[in-house]
């Protein structure tokens, strides 16, 4: 996988989730159905290149367009 969101559930417990996407397009269709929700996005991860780089929902949603512009390439 390319890309992790990480999230907080909602209720009491606040259990963490985990969301894995292959493609910046996918991750920020996530994240956006996500913002909608009740549940809390806490972080985006940049798994490309075997690093886990933190990323911001604008950094996602730049990477996502390139793909799309690209044909599925980021």
């Amino acid at each position: 996988m390319s890309f992790r969101l990480i999230v907080r559930l909602p209720g009491h417990r606040g259990l963490p989730g985990v969301s894995d996407c292959a493609l910046a397009s996918e991750a920020f269709t996530v994240y956006r159905r996500l913002a909608r929700s009740s549940v809390q996005v806490e972080q985006i991860l940049d798994l490309r290149a075997g690093r886990e780089a933190p990323i911001t929902g604008a950094e996602l949603e730049a990477m996502a367009q390139r793909e799309r512009l690209n044909g599925g390439v980021s």
